[in-house]
């Protein structure tokens, strides 16, 4: 016999009992249904959950809450391909044998806040549906990457796939069809999208779309939605708050509890409140703070300024945009850039010559080693080690402005900060006075037309088109945006 509570899942590890009871929180706060809350783990982690069960359960009784304990032997052959992921987001695959207890549920990420009233998800018709989901937006980007992907996925269409991180399930016609059985044998396979390509692999085609503003990435919220504009959505699927859709959904690696910066980070903050005598909060708490008064550039440049010999690996675009970032500042004690591709040996970026790692090793002692790969980067660390380097000479260099995701996730209050880091690393030696830097690449946000040359470099190295646009075209004058500026 079914149940009246709407029974909520989520598939985790320790790392994450916070997080997601604080999707709890979200839920609670925004319905008086009855819940049915469970926790997917391999971890011993029920002390835990007893704690945060017991604050939730101040606040509110209508919620009952079960553990379920996974063996995570049988994900044996998966596969992690995206470093911000664990082997707890393939939990959710068996959700159809463990949660026995109902026929139908409502699969929930971590990452996640709810601002609508969860029956009304629930209530949705699954009819012969396997489940029901919002269409990524990422995914069905017309892409050379993604065209690829479907090829290796082995379906017809991306029109169907859908982000796994907010799922209405039809648990019942699984069991029926054994789609477990299916995924287990699909996580064998090449799934860069992890248990979300098997879900969309073995469900395809009876899957059914929602709506955007059940799972709206946090990277489109307010006046960011219009880059969601041209892809496959149905015109009337914008018709939502943009501020406050349904489930804002934060994802890839830009979580609020990595960063007050990140847009959503004030509101999930004040839902984490209620915890706040964990020593989860505290920690998380810490480590934003830390990461408020940190600028890893700032800190690089200066540990490269006490060095006598730098050597900068990789020869892409982030290490010639790092030899830059050392010329703009004065800094003379680059030496060589490695690169493993022995087709670039021999060749120089502004006088600092390309070489194997051996030679550089023969020629040069006491080296600080700058890492500048966007990827491979453990496997670096290990090769440098292998031939005697220490761990604490060895740094990472990564240019975020260079990622479209991260200008995405940025809260819109954070960036005046954030262009001030990027008039300091692109004009120090040009201009160094802070407060005329600042006029002058406002100046440029604000009369493209009149620093064509400037701003399309700008645009192109940190992605103004994307959000330093958008701030030009809200500030009514430039006083203005010069007085937005923190002091």
């Amino acid at each position: 016999m079914q149940r009246c509570e709407i029974p909520v899942v989520w598939g985790l590890d320790k790392k994450y009992v916070l997080q997601a009871f604080v999707v709890m929180h979200s839920i609670l706060r925004n319905s008086e249904q009855n819940y049915h809350f469970f926790i997917l783990t391999a971890d011993e982690i029920k002390d835990d959950i007893e704690k945060f069960k017991h604050i939730l359960r101040r606040q509110y009784s209508n919620f009952e809450l079960s553990e379920k304990i996974v063996d995570i032997r049988r994900f044996a052959d998966a596969r992690i391909y995206n470093g911000h992921l664990s082997k707890a987001s393939y939990f959710r695959l068996l959700i159809p044998e463990v949660i026995w207890e109902y026929d139908k549920c409502i699969y929930l990420d971590c990452d996640l806040i709810v601002h609508g009233d969860l029956k009304e998800l629930y209530e949705i018709d699954l009819k012969d549906y396997y489940l029901a989901g919002v269409k990524d937006c990422h995914v069905i980007e017309d892409t050379l990457f993604e065209s690829e992907h479907q090829q290796i996925l082995g379906i017809p269409s991306r029109d169907k796939y859908i982000n796994a991180g907010v799922m209405v399930m039809n648990l019942d016609i699984m069991r029926k069809n054994k789609l477990v059985k299916c995924f287990l044998e699909q996580l064998k396979e090449e799934n860069w999208f992890e248990d979300q390509d098997v879900l969309n692999r073995c469900c395809y085609p009876r899957i059914k779309i929602l709506p955007l503003k059940y799972n709206l990435f946090h990277f489109y919220l307010g006046n960011h939605i219009k880059f969601l504009y041209d892809l496959p959505y149905d015109r009337q699927e914008f018709e939502f708050d943009h501020k406050y859709p349904f489930i804002l959904h934060m994802g890839a690696d830009f979580k609020p509890w990595n960063s007050f910066s990140v847009k959503g980070s004030k509101e999930w903050w004040h839902l984490a409140e209620i915890f706040s005598e964990s020593e989860s909060y505290q920690e998380y708490m810490q480590k934003c703070q830390k990461a408020e008064s940190h600028d890893e550039t700032k800190n690089l440049l200066s540990r490269a300024r006490q060095e006598k010999c730098i050597v900068i690996w990789g020869f892409g675009r982030n290490g010639k945009r790092l030899c830059d970032l050392f010329f703009e500042y004065q800094l003379e004690n680059v030496v060589a850039i490695v690169d493993n591709n022995a087709g670039l040996w021999g060749k120089e970026y502004r006088g600092i010559p390309v070489k194997d790692l051996s030679s550089v090793m023969e020629t040069y002692h006491n080296v600080f080693w700058i890492i500048s790969c966007r990827f491979a980067y453990d496997e670096i660390v290990g090769q440098l080690e292998n031939m005697g380097i220490d761990r604490k000479d060895i740094s990472y260099y990564r240019n975020r402005y260079e990622e479209r995701m991260y200008t995405f996730s940025l809260a819109e209050e954070d960036y005046g900060k954030e262009i001030d880091k990027i008039a300091d690393l692109e004009y120090i030696r040009l201009i160094p006075d802070r407060t005329e830097r600042r006029r002058y690449i406002f100046d440029i946000i604000q009369k493209p037309s009149v620093h064509v040359k400037e701003y399309a470099y700008l645009e192109e190295r940190y992605s103004f088109q994307y959000w330093l646009s958008m701030l030009r075209q809200e500030t009514e004058n430039e006083n203005n945006c010069y007085n937005s500026l923190p002091e």
